[in-house]
């Protein structure tokens, strides 16, 4: 699917198409052989293949595809205040949620370098609000 949107940048939708599938019991996923390593591995594979795209799993050795999230916002300049001033700053890189924080969230970050040489990392709500503010 991922080499598919890359391609021609668009899937077909069918609304009245229903496949009855258990897609959390079958034989498959990221590998064809189940087992703890081997899903890893794939997944870890499929991360650094396409940075952005896997992340927000809601179970340990899951991925969920959101291709819209994938690198559009790499190169996105954004304005951040520390203090009241006013720092400029572009995002370089975007980590996908795929390790769970101490209490038990997990997010995706996005990696900010300043102009200053200072670096960050900020969540969703965080980035938006700073590009925004460059907007105004």
């Amino acid at each position: 699917t991922c080499q598919h949107l890359e391609r021609f940048g668009c899937a077909v939708r069918v609304n009245r198409l229903f496949v009855k599938a258990e897609h959390r019991d079958n034989p498959g996923g990221a590998v064809a052989d189940r087992n703890a390593a081997k899903e890893k591995a794939m997944i870890k594979l499929l991360h650094g293949k396409w940075p952005g795209v896997f992340g927000g799993h809601r179970r340990p050795l899951e991925v969920m595809m959101r291709w819209a999230w994938r690198k559009p916002l790499l190169g996105t300049h954004l304005v951040r205040h520390f203090d009241g001033e006013p720092y400029k700053g572009q995002v370089t890189d975007y980590h996908a949620a795929n390790e769970a924080f101490e209490d038990g969230e997990s997010v995706d970050l996005w990696h900010v370098r300043y102009e200053d040489g200072d670096e960050e990392d900020l969540d969703r709500t965080e980035l938006f609000a700073a590009i925004a503010r460059t907007r105004d």
